[in-house]
């Protein structure tokens, strides 16, 4: 019994030696800023020699005010009671939307730019959504969503339709841009609390302190 015993408490011992290191705990502070602009004038045609058009403006952008970052001891109090912890953030994530209303856009495609400059086009957002009744008369609306930051620079960015020479009834009436930017803070601290061991763990823990129990009865040394 007494060898029992003493094999029951080595291996509570090497179980309890793995636990030396507390579980972290993760608190944050998150919130969302949104953005809206709307250009509703502003839009420069241009036709080129071969009759084909563009329409070109200004789509302002604002960058989002983030709030500083929180007092944690004030929302959390408990972290008072334990080690200084690390603190980090803002981490920032944006989407967005551009939305263009316009007419006279026919089935030949005409084609939405992205650009840094009225003369410097970085990329295609994509093409207009035709416009509805006779002779594509009617408005259309054409949601494209913004990926990445490319596009969000810090004034805004230019936007441009490009139709090609067989359409020249192309108008756009407005322009939208929505951005939501997600802004997260984080604390990281250590709270004291010890993992469990699961039970296969401590099975394997008792026998290794059963072990090492018989090696140093062999040894004489218990």
């Amino acid at each position: 019994m007494k060898r029992v015993a003493v094999c029951l408490m080595a291996g509570v011992l090497l179980a309890t030696s793995t636990a030396a290191f507390a579980v972290p705990i993760t608190v944050t502070q998150s919130g969302t800023v949104p953005f809206s602009s709307l250009v509703n004038s502003g839009f420069t045609t241009a036709v080129a020699s071969d009759h084909s058009s563009t329409i070109t403006w200004f789509q302002p952008y604002s960058a989002a005010v983030i709030p500083p970052a929180p007092d944690w001891a004030t929302l959390h109090p408990e972290i008072l009671l334990y080690p200084p912890g690390t603190a980090s953030g803002p981490a920032l994530s944006s989407t967005g939307s551009l939305s263009v209303v316009a007419s006279g856009v026919s089935e030949t495609g005409e084609q939405l730019w992205r650009g840094t400059s009225s003369s410097s086009w970085a990329a295609q957002l994509g093409t207009l959504v035709v416009s509805p009744g006779a002779f594509n008369s009617g408005d259309g609306t054409t949601l494209i969503t913004l990926t990445g930051a490319s596009w969000l620079t810090p004034t805004g960015f230019w936007a441009q339709v490009r139709a090609p020479a067989s359409d020249q009834d192309v108008v756009v009436k407005s322009s939208t841009l929505n951005v939501n930017t997600t802004w997260t803070y984080s604390y990281v601290y250590d709270d004291g609390t010890l993992p469990v061991v699961p039970v296969p763990g401590a099975i394997l823990l008792a026998s290794m302190g059963a072990g090492l129990v018989s090696w140093l009865r062999a040894r004489r040394v218990l």
